[in-house]
């Protein structure tokens, strides 16, 4: 057979080399496209979550709201003095 330092085609190798690349090549562009993805899901799942959001309601705020209103309405109206009867 050959000698063991025998010259070697580099054709092989450089197909190899190329082959590679184009692995390469699509497995980062199946990456690029799965990331895309992703954000699109995430996206779609945040603009739902924004139409099912009820709009904050203070508890606290309303409750005291509630209090007033009751006082307001126990309260009698004060008098109305005409101006004609004053002087």
């Amino acid at each position: 057979m050959g000698e063991c330092g025998a010259e070697r085609d580099p054709a092989p190798q450089a197909d190899h080399i190329d082959a590679f690349r184009v692995f390469v090549e699509e497995e980062r562009k199946k990456a690029e496209k799965k990331e895309k993805d992703k954000d699109k899901d995430k996206d779609a799942k945040d603009k739902d979550k924004d139409k099912d959001k009820k709009p904050f309601v203070d508890k606290v705020l309303e409750k005291a709201l509630e209090h007033l209103r009751g006082e307001l309405k126990n309260v009698e109206a004060a008098p109305v003095v005409s101006e004609a009867g004053v002087g």
